[in-house]
């Protein structure tokens, strides 16, 4: 029987506090066992966020562990199929989303409207899938959010699980991660690692949407750049998101004074309000960094979280559209070049004409095939080049 919302009210939150608390004492083979995805406090969701076609749709709040092995808080939402559940429990979708920014009011699980994400979700639930949403650490709670942490990524998306099956028992183990750019590459983190991080669960396979990748070169040809650029943003809060897992990395040796004094911009606004400011759209990049600034040890971090250095052993939809001004198509194609090279299953798809976000709602019909036939234990398909084609 599901666990209702109200078995994790207000009255007990102070209670599981104490309880996360005392957990964190404990080594880390016992932090996992019981401290990963505990659910903090539950809500009625009724944000934008909320699934229409759901028979419950629930905020909740859960626990993961952060890169400093800090247990941590992190939100999201549960959305519950119409119905009764199959043999085996709700086969479960657990959602990444698309970067919004680090202020609190940046989480998806606080939107007042739906966004394409949502609309696109609407339909997974229609299906019969329950889906779970994660706002990410750092995102919705306090902190910095580790963007494009692959390991800090997978846990969020991993605990989002963990937690969904304390709230409702009747969803089981099987599982797809998916996720949409900095969520996209969220997907292949999660592809990579949850296996070990949750070995209760099976991981059926990601579907990932125009992810995020080439991050240091991404980095290296905006340096020189003097002109500005769209979505500058998106590198800073990305050195913010690798000093948090890096203790060594310190701000104040990469940015400038002008650079230091905007920061706290990205934990006051979104993304969308960010861009629209002078100050951040016509900024040149140059003027952000400090001249002759030493970026050895930022480019290390780079390199242990790229997308393209993955090795996944579960099989992979991944998915382009070719109008893509966001994510190059060309990135994504020596994404997938790279993820073969490593071993990977991938199902690599162009979508011509599709833009970075109207790929989501032109590629449903074949996201939905593809997690039906993980689901049923059909063999996944791939088309990594061969050898003779590299």
């Amino acid at each position: 029987m599901a666990v209702a919302a109200e078995d994790f009210n207000e009255s007990s939150f102070a209670v599981k506090r104490f309880l996360i608390l005392a957990v964190s004492i404990l080594s880390l083979t016992c932090r996992q066992a019981l401290a990963d995805g505990i659910v903090l406090r539950t809500s009625v969701l009724s944000t934008g966020a909320a699934l229409p076609s759901a028979a419950r749709n629930v905020f909740m709040e859960y626990t993961t562990v952060a890169s400093d092995g800090s247990t941590v808080p992190v939100t999201g939402t549960l959305a519950i199929p119409r119905g009764e559940p199959p043999t085996g429990g709700w086969p479960i979708i657990a959602w990444a989303h698309g970067t919004t920014g680090n202020a609190p009011q940046c989480a998806p699980s606080s939107f007042a409207k739906p966004d394409g994400e949502q609309r696109m979700l609407d339909a997974w639930v229609a299906a019969g899938y329950a889906v779970v949403q994660t706002d990410y650490e750092g995102e919705g709670t306090l902190g910095i959010h580790p963007y494009f942490v692959a390991q800090a990524a997978m846990r969020d998306v991993t605990d989002s699980v963990r937690a969904a099956r304390t709230i409702d028992p009747q969803i089981g183990t099987r599982w797809i991660a998916m996720g949409h750019s900095e969520g996209g590459a969220a997907a292949l983190s999660t592809a990579a690692y949850a296996a070990k991080w949750a070995p209760e669960l099976t991981l059926l396979g990601a579907i990932s949407y125009a992810p995020g990748s080439h991050l240091s070169g991404i980095l290296l040809n905006t340096l020189p750049y003097s002109d500005p650029i769209n979505y500058f943003l998106f590198i800073p809060m990305m050195i913010e998101g690798m000093a948090t897992e890096d203790p060594h990395l310190h701000l104040s040796d990469l940015f400038s004074a002008k650079g230091m004094a905007m920061l706290p911009d990205l934990q006051r606004e979104c993304n969308w309000t960010l861009v629209k400011k002078p100050q951040w759209s016509q900024i040149s990049p140059p003027t952000f960094f400090k001249k002759n600034a030493d970026f050895s040890r930022l480019l290390h971090d780079y390199r242990n979280n790229e997308p393209t250095r993955l090795h996944i052993s579960v099989p992979v939809l991944l998915l382009q559209g070719t109008a893509d001004t966001v994510v190059s198509p060309a990135m994504t194609t020596d994404l997938d070049l790279g993820l073969c090279l490593r071993g990977g299953h991938i199902e690599y798809e162009t979508v011509a004409g599709a833009d970075h976000f109207t790929l989501l709602r032109k590629t449903l019909p074949r996201a939905l095939s593809w997690a039906a036939r993980r689901f049923s234990g059909k063999p996944a398909k791939e088309n990594c080049p061969t050898s003779a084609s590299l």
